[in-house]
């Protein structure tokens, strides 16, 4: 196993002597790194070619030492200085062998996949879910352990055993050290980026678990780490799917008195689901998601009827591909555009503001918690407005959902509301706010 790259940039941008290091581990922990240290060129000493370390060399190997001894995230114990190797070259370059004391806690991945069944069969335009299947992923190091999850579907390319499967190579092939403190989280998910390039459900697992393992470390909650103080209710829509009209009683009467309600329609633009919720919830604010079943002239038509029954968001009316046409509906609606799937990295938020009033982050998709922060901060820092959202998820994931959402404009994290129970638990849900769990790292307990 080798320094990372941004180890070996700290070593050495932080020492002017120093110009390459690498490393390796030994079965004991102990590591052999080789150092190439500047000398003066007058320093060669005298003795008939002996490779010993003379007087002139030993300063800049001192000062080497020291200064990689305070490098904050590179954490290892200087042991001893061996003998160089060959002679000295003419430019006046010596290496060294440079014996180390490993200090980094070993990181250990499990990943399997979870199973979450809804409490009834959850349908949207493309899809109709009698379960969820999901990924967790367990991290343990330094006698901590912390818990990730991400939701893997095939409509963005990935499956629950392929993101198993590059989690499981990935803890075989070799883990770089855990965070020290939220400092190391960005540096740390660029890294999980590079390892696994193209695969932000295998992000989002390890973000959430390195977050959950570093606050419980901490002994604090991650709401805290992120945001300096304890966590608050969240309010949240909650969603009724597409309904059979003689289901809609039943689920009516479940979310009678909630302050803000979702509701999935699909391709044909039927709109009755809105017409009685409208009648049974007059006090609700309503959104409506068609994720991206709709087309412009369907959406022309509806805008009338959306009006009238005081929808104030809709989200993904159009597909990711071909919601160019928004730019020319927006400020003639009296409702918000929200992007889902149309949802942008940072290099795309320039087409987010031409068609969007908003983007809906939803932590599987970009990658997890840090990606998400950072997204939040420049699409708002843009003009957007942000949502946090989720798919169909347990406490775990709806826990990372809530530090994000105490940044944003709106939240949609009823996913495990929508299941049966799961593996944690904690949250609590009162008149359409969601409690965090109290207690350290994301603070459930759990029967995993």
């Amino acid at each position: 196993m080798r320094f990372s790259s941004t180890a070996r940039s700290r070593i050495a941008s932080n020492s002017a002597c120093c110009s390459a290091v690498e490393s390796s581990f030994d079965e004991g922990q102990s590591m052999l790194a080789t150092v190439a240290i500047q000398t003066p060129r007058n320093s060669r000493g005298t003795g008939g070619g002996s490779t010993a370390p003379s007087i002139g060399r030993q300063a800049p190997i001192n000062s080497t030492i020291a200064q990689i001894r305070q490098l904050e995230n590179v954490r290892f114990d200087m042991v001893g200085v061996g003998m160089t190797v060959g002679g000295v070259p003419a430019c006046g370059q010596s290496v060294f062998i440079v014996f180390v004391k490993n200090r980094f806690p070993l990181m250990k991945l499990v990943a399997r996949a979870l199973t979450l069944p809804p409490r009834r069969v959850f349908r949207i335009d493309r899809s109709a879910y009698g379960s969820a299947d999901n990924v967790l992923l367990s991290l343990e190091a330094d006698g901590g352990v912390g818990w990730g999850e991400a939701a893997p579907r095939g409509y963005y390319g990935t499956s629950t055993e392929e993101v198993i499967r590059q989690l499981s190579d990935l803890s075989r092939n070799g883990l770089p050290p855990p965070p020290s403190g939220p400092q190391d989280l960005p540096h740390l998910w660029e890294e999980w980026r590079r390892l696994l390039p193209s695969s932000p459900s295998a992000w989002c697992a390890l973000d959430l678990a390195c977050w959950d393992w570093l606050a419980k470390k901490k002994g604090l909650s991650v709401h805290e780490l992120v945001h300096g103080r304890p966590p608050e209710p969240v309010l949240s829509s909650f969603t009724l799917g597409i309904s059979d009209l003689g289901e809609l009683p039943e689920k009516l009467a479940e979310v009678d008195g909630l302050p803000v309600l979702k509701l999935k329609v699909d391709r044909t633009g039927d709109l009755d689901l809105v017409r009685m919720t409208a009648a049974a919830c007059p006090a609700a604010r309503l959104r409506v998601d068609a994720n991206a079943s709709w087309t412009p002239s369907l959406l022309e038509r509806s805008i009338p009827d959306l009006a009238r029954l005081n929808v104030h968001l809709l989200e993904q009316p159009l597909p990711p591909d071909k919601d160019e046409p928004l730019a020319a509906f927006r400020g003639r609606c009296p409702f918000e555009f929200f992007a889902d799937e149309s949802t942008p990295d940072l290099d795309g938020l320039g087409d987010a503001l031409a068609r969007y009033d908003g983007v809906n982050f939803k932590l599987t998709k970009v990658g997890g918690l840090t990606p998400v922060l950072r997204l939040a901060a420049a699409a708002r820092a843009a003009g957007l407005k942000t949502m946090v959202g989720c798919m169909l998820e347990s406490e775990l994931l709806i826990a990372a959902g809530l530090v994000a959402a105490a940044g944003t404009d709106y939240a949609d994290l009823d996913g495990a509301w929508l299941l049966k129970p799961g593996p944690f638990r904690g949250l609590s849900y009162q008149d359409g706010y969601i409690r965090p769990a109290a207690g350290p790292g994301f603070g459930l307990t759990t029967q995993a």
